[in-house]
């Protein structure tokens, strides 16, 4: 079967019919179609024709005698259409044409003449609704006695209208409205029209809405606790809120880097088993995923919460940023560092609970979380300041992943709780040696040094990469099974 699409070069095809052609396309196999994309009017010197994916698209100029335009001209250019078209057809293929603008009647009539074309055209818009705001009792006025040019104009685009409507096999419209006026003012027989909703009252619609707004409201929650954690820092001495935002914005850094990462392959992966029903499978990938988080992000914690000191100055101390700064900076990123395995297992099981068409269950689970948060947020600033707020903030993720397993545990069951216990304990002592390694190792080398600079900088590039050379080889020797789905990602995330 063959299909062209009709559309032209303008304002509504670049921003608005062309979103809708693209869709369209996507709708068919094309193993069992040829689609041809036509372009009328382009701004192209003759003609252009390419094939792009599969499909094939074609690009026709504006005629020379455009200025001269009038109705003789426009069924030459049409005419020339026609023949092009009817060049790009093989003998024995059904041929279907889909039209998206009334203007283009002149073709739609030769396709349907000259070659019995099964002919759709959706009416996306009345030209004349335009110039009358959609007034038909006017434009009846003006049907039966046009008294001006602009009148007249209005007269030949419902002509328009009515002679692409005769030509049609089917004409599609998105509105009851255009339906209606369809049926009462053109006169067009119900078996000719097909009315396509937008998709508000679509069961599907409906479902992708109930699942999304959980998922907004989680995502609000993230954001009302960074609030509060502001709001709260700005009563404690100044530097506070900075040191704040810096520590946020390097533990957000380490989730970019590697969570995304994870769960963006997962998500789909773990969608498609659940729709299949593929318990094991689907157990397994969990497995995975969480084991995969912990064995990345465990030694990343034990790491920063160790190094935590030169890691900011390394990064920030100069200029105004003192010594003052680089302290409570430090501070506060060893006490979010307690949370980070929280931190990407929560987007993870989040995941999970969203392949499993849940999406109430992580709200839920976040909007306790956050109330666990301002609560100890409020009581851990009196004793501790900066290290209340942002340890209350790990506490608060630590509980919520809790919840979450909890959760997973009532919907699955089994989910691998002894296999992933497992692979925590061993990453847990693999990241500990690693931390007695990455401490002893800084502090020895900096005994020959001094801090700050670009020393300081290759002293704690050799102690990151012989505590991850350490981590490594333990975790090997623990015979870790997730081990090289995690070199994976690294490999891909830092090209190499």
């Amino acid at each position: 079967k063959q299909l062209f699409i009709i559309s032209k070069e303008s304002r509504a095809a670049r921003f608005g019919i062309g979103t809708y052609i693209r869709q369209l396309i996507e709708c068919f196999d094309l193993s069992l179609w040829c689609i041809h994309v036509v372009e009328l009017n382009a701004s192209v010197e003759g003609y252009v024709y390419k094939e792009e994916d599969g499909v094939f698209y074609s690009k026709i100029s504006l005629p020379v005698y455009v200025n001269e335009w009038d109705l003789e001209k426009e069924r030459l250019y049409y005419r020339g259409v026609f023949y092009w078209l009817a060049s790009l057809i093989p003998d024995d293929r059904e041929v279907f044409c889909h039209f998206n603008f009334a203007r283009d009647y002149e073709l739609a009539r030769l396709l349907k003449e000259k070659l019995n074309v099964t002919i759709f055209f959706t009416l996306h818009y009345m030209e004349w609704s335009f110039d009358l705001l959609g007034n038909s009792e006017k434009l009846l006025s003006i049907l039966s006695n046009p008294t001006d040019r602009e009148e007249e104009k209005i007269v030949n685009q419902f002509k328009n209208e009515r002679f692409m409507a005769d030509c049609c096999d089917s004409i599609i419209t998105i509105s009851k409205h255009t339906l209606k006026l369809l049926q009462t003012l053109y006169g067009i027989p119900d078996f000719k029209l097909v009315h396509i909703p937008l998709g508000l009252k679509d069961k599907y619609i409906k479902k992708m809405a109930w699942l999304i707004m959980p998922v907004l409201i989680g995502v609000a929650v993230n954001q009302v606790n960074t609030l509060v954690d502001r709001t709260l820092a700005s009563t404690l001495p100044v530097g506070t809120v900075s040191a704040l935002n810096y520590s946020n914005k390097l533990t957000s850094f380490v989730i970019a880097i590697f969570i995304t990462s994870i769960s963006s392959v997962i998500y789909p992966m773990l969608s498609q088993l659940s729709s299949e029903n593929n318990q094991e499978r689907f157990t397994a990938s969990v497995i995975k995923s969480i084991n995969c988080v912990i064995i990345l992000v465990l030694p990343i914690t034990v790491g920063t919460i160790v190094l935590a000191l030169p890691i900011v100055r390394v990064l920030f101390e100069r200029g105004a940023f003192d010594a003052n700064g680089t302290y409570l900076t430090a501070l506060a990123l060893a006490m979010y560092s307690i949370g980070m395995v929280a931190y990407g297992l929560r987007d993870v099981l989040g995941k999970i609970f969203y392949s499993l068409q849940d999406t109430k269950t992580p709200m839920v689970n976040g909007v306790i979380a956050m109330g666990v948060n301002m609560v100890m947020d409020v009581v851990f600033i009196q004793f501790w300041g900066l290290a209340g707020l942002t340890l209350a903030t790990s506490l608060s993720s630590i509980a919520c992943i809790m919840l979450l397993f909890r959760s997973l545990k009532k919907k699955m069951g089994y989910f691998g709780q002894d296999k992933i216990m497992k692979a925590t304990l061993k990453s847990l002592a693999a990241s500990l040696v690693m931390g007695v390694v990455s401490y002893y190792s800084y502090h020895y080398m900096m005994r020959f040094t001094s801090t700050g600079g670009e020393r300081e900088f290759v002293v704690l590039m050799i102690a990151v990469i012989l505590s991850a050379g350490v981590y490594g080889g333990l975790v090997i020797l623990f015979r870790v099974d997730e081990i090289k789905i995690v070199t994976d990602v690294l490999r891909k995330r830092l090209k190499i």
